[in-house]
């Protein structure tokens, strides 16, 4: 396993992640096949994803980590290709006894004694180590085991790494650990990573991207332990410093570029400290890719993302009075830019239509003078909404802009209650919660909260 290996495996994760939590980064959030070249919606990673509850969606994503794994790993070994066609044929039970651990370990010992005057059978040990690292996810996954699965899953890592600390090894480990909410071994773990890749990096400037993949798993843990985390604050600035670095030479590092900037956002969101400094690195990203983008459209999506998220920051700082000129400039150009996109991909990019038709109809609505332009605006991106809740061809992306029509109606009610239109605040209230009970009967505590949020504002219309 290369580190390319684990660094596209951790991109899908990460990838879908974000799409799972509702990210404003949806549309780069999407990864790229690396063979076929086509956009992977949630449905084609995990299938019939929108039906899943919670707790089958997270084993759903432990069994999608599994897979990737095994797409990204040598398979060395006969037991390694006979635990892999039986985990594709969901049997995972033969797929774990493939993996012999009286022989592996067996094998393993022997290794070791001979490893000081025989340092070629080191490439042994790593296929014992990658034998044992799937046997530990497949453990895990293994919930018949009761309260034994993840003490017995670390006792297969932790066997895995005497046949060497190599990354492959730690970086599964800490992944394991960070889901088990084993987070002091999972940042010791990504910490000796990052460690060593820094070393690497030094010295081999292609290494890079790798790092930054490191440098963002671990400020993503720090912040995720502690919102206000200054060591994962600056993790995450380094990651984006460095993604930007490369950007013009690498297109790929687009993926780590909407990971970084939605962690920056995420911390903008979440702390006040410091969104001066995040703002400013948001217009330094924009600077970055607005001459890509002209250049080359596989950066434009990012672009007119950054554009948009830029604009929502300036209206949550404290210097937004003065910047109001600068924030309808920042959404109409991502408008006309995600108009554009969507006329050659309407179902990758209507989604960013609507949302930046949104945000500006929003932003308008509070100026006195503007607010037929502001209507107009937030009934286009109901209307996108609507669109893509109907007829988008992932199942779980129409649940998704289901809620999005939620939320727009409930923007557009907002801003006629201001306007003191309670009759077309009603209505657009009335809608949205026809839409979330529909919702809630299928996934009541996702959407439960949301219909008895909608009635309490409706009885306060009333």
């Amino acid at each position: 396993m290369m580190k390319n290996s684990i660094k596209r495996i951790y991109l899908l994760k990460r990838s879908l992640l974000l799409i799972l939590g509702l990210n404003t980064f949806i549309l780069t959030a999407l990864p790229i096949h690396p063979v076929r070249g086509e956009t992977l919606t949630p449905s084609m990673m995990i299938p019939n994803l929108n039906a899943l509850d919670e707790k089958q969606a997270n084993e759903a994503m432990m069994r999608f980590e599994v897979q990737a794994l095994l797409q990204s790993m040598p398979l060395n070994t006969e037991r390694l290709k006979q635990a892999a066609n039986h985990f594709k044929s969901k049997e995972d039970e033969k797929a774990r006894a493939a993996l012999d651990i009286n022989a592996i370990t067996q094998e393993q010992n022997n290794l070791l004694e001979q490893l000081a005057k025989k340092p070629e059978v080191q490439a042994q040990l790593d296929d014992l180590a990658v034998e044992l690292v799937l046997l530990a996810r497949l453990t895990e996954i293994n919930y018949a085991l009761g309260d034994e699965r993840i003490s017995k899953a670390g006792s297969y890592f932790e066997q895995a790494l005497k046949s060497g600390r190599n990354s492959e090894v730690l970086y599964q480990y800490a992944q394991f650990a960070q889901h088990n909410k084993q987070n002091k071994l999972a940042e010791n773990l990504l910490s000796e990573l990052v460690a060593e890749a820094r070393k690497q990096a030094a010295t081999k400037p292609e290494s890079l991207g790798y790092l930054t993949m490191l440098l963002s798993e671990l400020g993503s843990m720090k912040q995720a332990n502690d919102p206000q985390s200054e060591e994962g604050y600056q993790l995450q600035v380094e990651a984006l410093t460095n993604t930007r670095q490369v950007l013009a030479s690498t297109p790929e590092a687009l993926e780590q570029l909407a990971l970084s900037l939605s962690n920056l956002w995420m911390a903008f969101d979440s702390t006040t400290t410091h969104r001066d400094d995040i703002i400013k690195h948001y217009a330094e990203t924009i600077e970055t890719l607005r001459p890509l983008a002209a250049n080359q459209a596989i950066y434009a999506p990012a672009f007119a993302n950054t554009l948009n998220i830029q604009a929502i920051m300036l209206q949550q700082s404290d210097n937004a009075s003065t910047q109001q000129e600068t924030i309808e400039k920042l959404y109409t150009e991502a408008i006309a830019l995600n108009r554009k996109l969507a006329s050659a991909k309407p179902n990758e990019h209507l989604p960013n239509v609507a949302m930046t038709l949104a945000g500006l109809g929003s932003f308008l609505s509070k100026k006195d003078t503007r607010h037929g332009e502001a209507e107009k605006l937030m009934n286009e991106a109901l209307s996108i909404n609507r669109q893509l809740a109907a007829t988008h061809p992932d199942p779980y992306l129409r649940d998704l802009y289901q809620g999005q029509v939620i939320r727009t109606l409930e923007g557009l009610a907002d801003a006629y209650i201001d306007w003191k239109q309670a009759d077309k605040a009603r209505s657009a209230l009335e809608e949205a919660l026809t839409v979330a009970q529909t919702l809630a009967k299928a996934k009541p505590d996702q959407y439960g909260m949301q219909v008895t949020s909608i009635q309490e504002a409706l009885k306060k219309l009333n």
